[in-house]
């Protein structure tokens, strides 16, 4: 309804007699639906139907300022913003383009261009629309009937009242009189977008967000300033105040209405051929979307700001925009790794790599290898994962990132094993040891002598196996875990017996004696 509107006010076949018609339907309709109370509308609607309709030359002479200060409307005192961010103190003054001033005789007095007639100051909504088309019949000559009426035209949604409607009612009327058609739009969809965004539940269920007055009051002033600015070509500013409306909703964690805005400082700079903005507004919109977890449209939009980065020589957004498709690659990887896709999930995680190379992040580098080489471990490819391991050891031995290491180390160990490969394994969980020891992580410490005292258990090192399991229970009683403790003891118990199995087996075939002081008294078993 409001796309039909607006190609209506902008038609050349509308006068602007008609226009004011029209206007005045919008605000007894949106009177009625927003249930604005008679003694505040009644007087507004008489100054409009009554005072300065047309000026003598014709033009359209509407001034809700000066009409909110004639009758008994409250005038809108406008502070500064307190919680919503102030506009730039720099932005070159604005020349808006205001309908046609009304002329004023020097002594202050209301100028008539038509004989005045009696006041009404209490007429109803419909009779301003009947005494206004009246007067609007008399003034124009004879013109096709309207192609349609406001009241088709809008249906606005009915809502629980509150205490800032009315301001938000007003400061609604004051924009599109003041001819700022697409701020207009803008301000409804900002103030009604909780409404909206609970459509599909019970009138009970709905609950109204009030909009402190000083935040409408930024919008109202930020989205008019922009249009104005846009209008007049200056797209920089314009696109600065639209990207301060997106900053804000961000901040209060409104990311719908903050994809909205970005989306508009996107327009702006396709319109102006602006390279630079649109990479921006680009990165804005994906990093929006990962915020409402919408990976897939993330991914497009950092992906179009990455290409529009690289091919004008925007480095710094270059490497912003890589930074952000790493985090956005290894979510839908993850994401994939859940629904059993593992193929595709590796594919990800390699454009996940690629992208932590172009960010020139040694971090983000040495962790997109790491997971890249877990997935192709699980896919068996265990001399890939390999050759990963070790470029994300090097990595983190550059950066002298000791818990790094340490993952890369236990990560080797595990491909290694899979190889059957026990001594490159066993060369890797002995460092792992080491770099845990300086790091003093107990449970990778623990792990490590674990791995250790299993290894060697197979090799048939059983005194080393002892060696290291009993490292093993003694770190994990400091851990506290009971079930790792119990596991602990069980699996030392088992090298032990290990261990002394040849001492036993002797001294069952040729040592009765020692085996019975064994069995009675726990006596050490030694053969003679």
């Amino acid at each position: 309804s409001t796309q039909r509107y607006m190609g209506v006010a902008r038609s050349e076949s509308v006068s602007q007699h008609r226009f004011h018609l029209y206007c005045v339907e919008v605000f007894v309709s949106s009177f009625e639906e927003e249930g604005v109370p008679e003694e505040m509308s009644a007087p507004l609607l008489s100054t409009m139907s009554n005072n300065n309709i047309m000026s003598p030359t014709g033009n359209m002479n509407i001034n809700l300022s000066s009409s909110l200060h004639s009758t008994t409307v409250p005038v809108i005192n406008r502070p500064a913003p307190v919680s919503a961010p102030r506009l730039n103190s720099t932005l070159p003054p604005v020349a808006r383009s205001s309908p046609a001033r009304r002329p004023t005789p020097s002594n202050g007095s209301n100028f008539h261009p038509h004989p005045p007639e009696e006041p009404q100051a209490h007429m109803s909504p419909k009779t301003v629309v009947q005494r206004t088309q009246s007067k609007v019949s008399r003034t124009l000559q004879p013109h096709a009937p309207l192609e349609m009426s406001v009241s088709d035209s809008f249906s606005l949604e009915s809502e629980s009242h509150s205490a800032a409607q009315p301001n938000r009612q007003l400061f609604s009327m004051e924009i599109l009189v003041g001819g700022y058609v697409q701020s207009y739009v803008d301000f409804f969809y900002i103030t009604h977008r909780e409404q909206q965004a609970t459509e599909h539940r019970s009138d009970q269920d709905l609950a109204e967000v009030e909009i402190p007055q000083e935040t409408m009051i930024f919008l109202k002033e930020t989205l008019t300033v922009a249009e104005a600015q846009r209008r007049m070509g200056d797209s920089s500013s314009a696109l600065q105040n639209y990207r301060s409306l997106a900053e804000y909703f961000e901040s209060i964690n409104d990311y719908r209405t903050g994809l909205y805005f970005y989306d508009r400082c996107l327009d702006v700079a396709k319109d102006s051929k602006d390279h630079e903005g649109k990479a921006t507004a680009y990165l804005r919109l994906g990093m929006c979307q990962e915020k409402l977890r919408q990976m897939g449209d993330a991914m497009k939009c950092h992906e179009a700001s990455f290409n529009l980065a690289r091919d004008y020589g925007l480095d710094d957004l270059k490497r912003e925009a890589s930074v952000r498709l790493v985090e956005v690659y290894k979510e839908l990887a993850y994401e994939k790794d859940k629904q059993a896709e593992s193929l595709q999930a590796v594919k990800y995680h390699e454009k996940c790599l690629e992208a932590a190379v172009r960010s020139e992040n040694a971090s983000l580098e040495g962790g997109a290898c790491y997971r890249l080489g877990l997935a192709c471990d699980r896919q068996g490819g265990h001399e890939k994962s390999i050759s990963l391991f070790k470029r994300y050891l090097d990595l983190c031995q550059q950066n002298n990132d000791k818990v790094g290491e340490g993952q890369a180390r236990a990560a080797l160990a595990n491909a290694f094993e899979n190889l059957d490969d026990a001594e490159s394994a066993i060369m890797e969980l002995e460092g792992l040891l080491e770099v845990s020891q300086s790091t003093g992580e107990i449970r990778s410490q623990a792990e490590a002598c674990f791995k250790l005292g299993m290894l060697f258990n197979l090799q048939g090192d059983h005194d080393k196996s002892v060696n290291y399991l009993e490292q093993h229970f003694e770190l994990v009683r400091q851990l506290g875990d009971r079930d790792l403790i119990d596991a602990a003891r069980v699996h030392l118990g088992m090298a032990r017996g290990n261990s002394e199995m040849g001492s036993y087996v002797s001294i069952v075939n040729a040592d009765l004696t020692t085996l019975l002081k064994w069995k009675n008294r726990r006596a050490p078993l030694a053969s003679r």
